[in-house]
């Protein structure tokens, strides 16, 4: 594997798989709206260019893990049409992004989300660390 990309990764799950990936040393790239570069999976032209990064950081297979979601539970008691909407842009974006990916190189895919967990009431968010059972 040459590279890994976390789509979405600052969150719960993202932030504790990205300190895992760096304690093992494994390569990897955040792919998400609060990084630098910013990149919104909502919109064509930005995933264009997530396309392109991931093309030229690697030169064989890539694991992309899909985590990209607008959060949750408090937006969904609201207004859960828009938030299911997006949630459902945000995917089908990737799996464009993929798809154009695979043309050129090996693509392996890991896809979960947490991202109707966070409640008004809830001890868990994205600054929450993980912990071994």
């Amino acid at each position: 594997m040459d590279h890994i990309f976390l789509f979405g990764g600052n969150g719960f799950l993202g932030k504790n798989l990205q300190e895992k990936l760096k304690d093992k040393g494994i390569q990897h790239d955040v792919i998400d709206i609060a990084c630098k570069p910013s990149y919104d999976l909502l919109d064509k032209l930005s995933c264009i260019s997530v396309k392109n990064e991931i093309l030229v950081s690697t030169s064989k297979s890539v694991c992309i893990v899909l985590m990209a979601a607008n959060l949750g539970s408090k937006q969904f008691e609201k207004t859960p049409i828009e938030l299911y909407t997006k949630n459902q842009l945000i995917d089908m974006n990737c799996i464009d992004i993929i798809k154009n990916v695979s043309m050129h190189r090996d693509v392996h895919i890991v896809y979960y989300s947490s991202s109707e967990v966070y409640g008004e009431d809830a001890s868990l968010n994205e600054n929450s660390r993980m912990f071994k059972i």
